[in-house]
């Protein structure tokens, strides 16, 4: 339950980051992206091919339970560059 609502909270503070533009989505993917979770069961590296803005690396960063080392790559270098700057964490991972 506490994930659930921690998940709620980020979907919120995040949603300015998501569009139909910069990852595909005009909301929050709740279900998908949760549904992502249970595959993460270690530590290691994460490739995200067509990473838009990195939204999703950030979340499994932040709930996956595990140490992840993301990398992204996009075409868009619009959506790079955004992910760059709003998830400074990964800046140097993503192409």
């Amino acid at each position: 339950m506490l994930v659930e609502k921690t998940s709620e909270r980020w979907y919120e503070e995040q949603r300015k980051y998501f569009s139909i533009e910069m990852n595909g989505y005009r909301n929050p993917p709740e279900l998908q992206y949760a549904s992502i979770l249970p595959l993460i069961d270690r530590d290691g590296k994460v490739l995200d091919a067509g990473c838009g803005n990195g939204m999703l690396l950030k979340f499994l960063m932040e709930f996956s339970g595990h140490n992840i080392v993301p990398f992204g790559i996009d075409t868009w270098d619009e959506a790079i560059e955004q992910a760059k700057t709003e998830v400074a964490r990964i800046r140097s991972q993503l192409y």
